[in-house]
């Protein structure tokens, strides 16, 4: 017998003909302890953009830094805006894949 259907959102898929474009985007605090450490990595993140342009939800897909700076990265793309997606001709909710890169300079 196959598992009931799941509730779990995160996985919740959205169509659009026309991606979400990133209109403002806020650079994460790079955590002091992580900036003396020296590391240096990406966190990869699962972000629900509204019909509105505005993050829903966050959520980390992969990452090789501690997670202190995944917190932050997850921080700042709450802060990010977009064009929302378009279904034809109306805005609709998506989800995307952003990558955050922490380099130190």
């Amino acid at each position: 017998m196959p598992p009931p259907p799941s509730t779990d959102q995160s996985q919740e898929f959205y169509a659009f003909d026309e991606a979400p474009v990133l209109v403002k985007y806020v650079n994460p605090k790079y955590p002091d302890l992580a900036r003396q450490a020296g590391i240096e990595g990406t966190v990869l993140l699962n972000v629900l953009v509204g019909d509105d342009g505005k993050v829903l939800q966050v959520t980390v897909i992969q990452s090789d830094v501690t997670p202190a700076m995944e917190k932050s990265a997850q921080e700042a793309a709450k802060q990010f805006l977009f064009r929302p997606a378009k279904q034809r001709t109306v805005p609709v909710k998506a989800r995307m894949a952003v990558p955050i890169r922490f380099k130190l300079h």
